[in-house]
């Protein structure tokens, strides 16, 4: 099911929403139509593809002006068991539906999300880049060394805030 934003007030919406079911969830997209630099963002644990007061909207318009930037937001809904195939399916069908030809795919996640773009960008060589942040390091810690050993793109960024639990880990 696709939702296209009518609003005149292009900054605190995408061009474009797509829900998608994945393992019993709907997932929603938030979609931003640019260049062939692909920008996939996951949100939090819970996380709207909007997000808080429309950060990831802010995000990704800011991006996409300053850059060009394609720019994908998918949801973390409660109870969803992430499909990061299934996610990057998602993600390889909008390239090819815009005609995107030797798109460059960065990665960014935040709490949650940063924690699935650890665990799972090894396994997709198309991410070149990943910016990680306040990924919680205590849960899953062996499998998300494995994603940092793991990845063989061009870099990897983690970020954290000196009062966050993972500061000193």
């Amino acid at each position: 099911m696709e939702n296209y934003s009518a609003a005149s007030d292009l900054e605190n919406h995408f061009d474009k929403t797509v829900s998608v079911s994945q393992n019993g969830k709907e997932i929603e997209y938030g979609i931003i139509n640019g260049n062939n630099t692909v920008v996939f963002v996951k949100t939090g644990f819970e996380g709207s593809c909007h997000g808080y007061e429309n950060k990831y909207v802010r995000i990704g318009r800011a991006l996409n002006e300053k850059h060009g930037c394609s720019i994908i937001v998918s949801s973390n809904p409660l109870g969803y068991k992430t499909d990061f195939s299934a996610e990057m399916e998602f993600v390889r069908d909008y390239a090819k539906k815009q005609n995107l030809v030797d798109y460059q795919l960065y990665f960014f996640g935040h709490s949650n999300g940063a924690a699935l773009g650890i665990i799972n960008a090894y396994q997709f060589a198309e991410i070149k880049k990943l910016v990680c942040i306040n990924a919680p390091l205590m849960i899953n810690l062996h499998l998300l060394l494995r994603g940092i050993k793991g990845f063989s793109g061009e870099k990897m960024t983690l970020v954290y805030g000196s009062n966050d639990a993972s500061f000193d880990i």
